[in-house]
């Protein structure tokens, strides 16, 4: 999905994103002073307690002390030396001869190649952070390969890049010599050469050559920028201004170009981290074009504020779920792997049978619950995809996903009803969206379960950890029943990760199958960590089924590996294996999901039936 802005409201204390795809018109004004964000922690802003004041050319978005606090657990300081995840080593090309190593957390995938505006990168290996630092150092001592460029270096190249086969030489040729260097720490498992190139992700094609980019600097208060925009490469924004516009009125202004950049203005570079910490709003001062005007909302005597409250949304940095500072920079379309990831493998698309779409306020406290990371999450657990509804339809769609569901789930009496009757109503104005239906151990609870399935209920969800309750209460025997007997699948989470529930686990959901052989059970994230014991009820239940969401990931496999001596029984049951990702709830890319899955090596064939076959044929999806 390229590039997004994210925005913070200190005084709802909420978050939210848009995108900036290419074409869409920018009209906003600077307004107020430029105040330093505060610190990111648990997946959420902690207001500066100093309510600094920042000056505002400078790409810096906290005081020093909210600076010094954010790095005091930072591997980039090197103040996290005990992280236990793996980390990938890569190579990153900007231009002709500038080619830097660097480290990345494995679970990010290559979100930080995207922060920094790589234009093309290849991994070198993988491994423990200490051996991953190592690996860096060495290409440093023994190669003198950077670890960082100048952003006027980077900028400079975009306008004079080679064809791609040249960048892909490049690379290839230090990745030969880097893994034939002495020293090489023996724990970084070595990863084979692969080149990836951003050349249609970041819109390079449409950055004019070197000398036709004016640079504009950074805001004052009542500055505006008006524009459309052109290209997006890690924090840089390319926009064509409003013609006869040499920049924002008010603004730095635009320098070191006079060109035109094409028809309708001159063609500009921001550094979107110089929007960080002011309020934004819509401009207004008869220097906008109307369709300018549509795209951010008006502000003024005749507008409204977008945001609903004078000034309140800051333009935000992020430092977690796929941000950097300035531009939040979502993995949103996994660098084009989740569509080559499918059409690979000659599918239509993807199927993925566990996503979660919610009641507004119910989604926003169970992301405050993720940001809090409660107990029943038990981690840090950044959300990755935090849009609005719409927004993420549109990225799931962009991934290629035919048919998802709006995994719902109460977790007290009384709420079950309501939810069921919202996801009724998300179905009927989501027409790829399965309608989800959902229950708790209540009076009356075979009634609105009877209620739903003639309504037209295609899967359930059953969630046992944050129910907390007893699978087998009497009080749900003829629910069970009735959804055997109707053949419509439930979604249950009845493992006991990522924390263990009082009724989670195997045994329980063993009871009811006992009782109820014919339930066509879907066992959530494959049971982990119980992924045996799951396994061996699958196998002995014909239509019990297991769906891979979050399974075998790198994020859970730090906690809850998946026995690799176990992997060749997927393929035992391999017709009953479902995609699912948990969407928009991850931590991660969602390309992440379905790489797991190759990994395992079971062949396209498993693969295709994972993806979309065995979903298809439970669904009747065509």
């Amino acid at each position: 999905m390229g590039q997004r802005l994210g925005w913070y409201c200190a005084e709802r204390g909420a978050e939210r994103v848009s995108p900036l795809p290419p074409g869409r018109a920018l009209a906003f004004g600077a307004v107020g002073e430029r105040r330093c964000l505060g610190v990111r922690r648990a997946g959420r802003w902690i207001v500066c307690p100093y309510g600094a004041v920042l000056e505002g050319e400078g790409v810096k978005d906290q005081c020093p002390r909210c600076a010094q606090l954010d790095r005091s657990r930072s591997v980039a300081a090197d103040t996290m030396a005990d992280d236990p995840r793996p980390y990938g080593v890569y190579l990153a090309y900007f231009g002709p001869g500038l080619v830097k190593v660097g480290i990345t957390a494995a679970e990010r995938g290559a979100a930080r190649l995207v922060e920094q505006g790589a234009v093309a990168y290849a991994w070198l290996g993988r491994g423990p952070l200490m051996a991953a630092r190592r690996a860096e150092a060495l290409l440093g001592s023994a190669l003198g390969v950077p670890d960082r460029f100048a952003k006027e270096a980077k900028r400079a190249a975009r306008g004079a890049l080679p064809p791609v086969p040249e960048r892909v030489a490049e690379v290839g040729e230090l990745h030969r010599v880097a893994r034939g260097l002495a020293g090489w720490p023996e724990t970084l498992e070595p990863v084979a050469f692969a080149c990836v190139d951003h050349t249609e992700l970041f819109g390079l094609a449409r950055i004019p050559a070197v000398g036709e980019v004016a640079e504009l600097g950074g805001l004052t208060a009542g500055a505006e920028i008006v524009g459309e925009v052109v290209a997006g490469v890690g924090a840089d924004v390319y926009l064509r201004l409003r013609s006869g516009d040499g920049g924002g009125s008010g603004s730095g202004g635009a320098r070191g170009a006079s060109a035109e950049g094409g028809a309708g203005g001159v063609v500009a570079v921001l550094d979107a981290r110089l929007l960080s910490g002011w309020g934004l709003c819509g401009a207004w001062a008869g220097r906008c074009s109307r369709g300018a005007r549509a795209a951010v909302g008006e502000r003024g005597p005749a507008g409204a504020d977008r945001c609903g409250s004078p000034c309140g949304w800051r333009r935000a940095s992020g430092r977690a779920g796929g941000c950097v500072s300035g531009l939040v920079a979502v993995d949103g379309d996994g660098d084009g792997r989740v569509g080559e990831f499918w059409r690979g493998l000659g599918l239509p698309g993807l199927i993925d049978v566990h996503t979660h779409f919610m009641p507004e306020r119910v989604m926003a406290k169970v992301w405050a619950y993720f940001d809090a990371a409660g107990p029943l999450v038990g981690r840090h657990w950044p959300i990755a995809y935090r849009f609005e509804e719409d927004e993420r339809l549109a990225v799931l769609r962009g991934f290629g996903v035919r048919a998802f569901t709006s995994m719902i789930y109460p977790h007290k009496p009384g709420m079950a009803r309501w939810l069921n009757g919202w996801a009724a109503d998300f179905a009927a104005r989501t027409p790829d969206c399965l309608r989800t239906a959902t229950f708790f151990p209540e009076d009356g609870v075979a009634a609105y379960v009877a209620e739903e399935l003639a309504g037209g209920a295609r899967v359930f969800k059953a969630h046992v950890q944050v129910g907390g309750y007893d699978p087998t209460d009497p009080v749900l025997d003829p629910v069970w029943g009735v959804l055997a007997e109707a053949g419509v699948p439930v979604v249950a989470h009845c493992g006991s990760g990522p924390v263990p529930g009082k009724h989670t686990g195997p045994e329980p959901i063993a009871r009811v199958l006992a009782r109820h052989p014919r339930l066509r059970l879907v066992v959530a994230h494959m049971g982990m960590p119980e992924y045996v014991d799951f396994l061996e009820l699958a196998a002995r239940y014909p239509r019990v089924c297991l769906d891979t969401t979050m399974a075998l990931t790198d994020f859970v496999e730090q906690a809850a590996p998946f026995p690799r001596a176990e992997r060749g029984r997927l393929l035992d049951v391999g017709d009953r294996v479902l995609f699912g990702s948990d969407f928009p709830n991850i931590p991660y890319g969602y390309a992440h999901a379905l790489e797991v899955l190759a990994r395992l090596e079971l062949g396209e064939e498993w693969l295709r039936a994972v993806c979309y076959g065995n979903g298809a044929r439970l669904f009747g999806v065509g």
